[in-house]
């Protein structure tokens, strides 16, 4: 069914132009108090199209404790957070967001540019300002393009930034994958101490059952076994929470009986 555009509110027209900076996005999943394993959850909503959106969301608002439905019910307030980060939900072609800017950095940086020449100026001053910062980056480009020289060291161009910016994924990734990898260490780690502690404990329990059955070293030791099942649990539990998890070259330490990559 067609609309016309005087039916439309300010949020139809923000779903046709307009897109959330993925950076700023990202950067406010950081922040907020929830598990990785709901970050994971958050960052997979910034998509062309999400398989399980509602399910994702109602994991998220679950899981992620008051944080998690804070962050949720902010963005559902906003109207505009979830067309802004998914093609899906909103009425951008495809193939102009597939091609267009995830991020606000160019606008960031000239915002970087122009207030270099003031802040806080009265309106005609703020023009003329605005007007000699034009001037000054026509002529730049134009001694750019006549001569070759850059107007810094540093490059600026497409190519550059788009270098610099897998460069910084790759090592945000790879150090992401480092503290995965050194909590999987620990876990592993944790369980090998736990399931020491319940083998020591079963076989302390079998020797005072046959030796002093009943007495109050065999039950101080049925309590001792108890604990040390309890232990040994909650190990194994938080080392299930790290499979698939980590760079693969710290095998992670699970039961036999298990699934995972390694075993004790």
């Amino acid at each position: 069914m067609e609309v016309k555009q005087k039916d439309l509110d300010e949020y139809d027209h923000l779903r046709r132009i307009l897109r959330l900076c993925c950076v700023h996005f990202l950067c406010n999943i950081r922040q907020c108090a929830v598990s990785d394993e709901v970050r994971t959850k958050m960052r997979s909503l910034v998509c062309i199209e999400h398989a399980s959106w509602d399910e994702t969301l109602r994991a998220i608002e679950e899981e992620g404790g008051k944080a998690g439905k804070d962050w949720l019910a902010d963005k559902v307030r906003c109207k505009f957070a979830f067309p802004g980060i998914c093609w899906a939900k909103s009425f951008i072609p495809r193939l102009i967001w597939q091609v267009g800017d995830s991020t606000s950095n160019i606008i960031e940086s000239l915002h970087s540019d122009v207030n270099s020449e003031g802040v806080s100026c009265t309106l005609v001053g703020g023009l003329k300002k605005g007007q000699r910062f034009d001037i000054l980056q026509q002529r730049t480009l134009q001694v750019w393009k006549d001569t070759g020289v850059r107007p810094g060291y540093k490059q600026n161009d497409v190519t550059a930034s788009t270098t610099r910016s897998l460069k910084r994924k790759a090592t945000v990734h790879h150090q992401s994958l480092q503290r995965e990898d050194r909590v999987i260490e620990q876990r592993n780690k944790r369980l090998k101490l736990a399931s020491e502690a319940k083998e020591i404990a079963m076989a302390n329990l079998v020797s005072l059952q046959n030796e002093h059955e009943g007495s109050n070293a065999a039950r101080r030791a049925e309590k001792g076994i108890e604990k040390a099942y309890l232990t040994y649990t909650k190990a194994v539990s938080e080392s299930l929470q790290s499979i698939w998890s980590g760079s693969g070259k710290v095998a992670l330490l699970l039961p036999s009986a298990g699934q995972g990559r390694g075993s004790i």
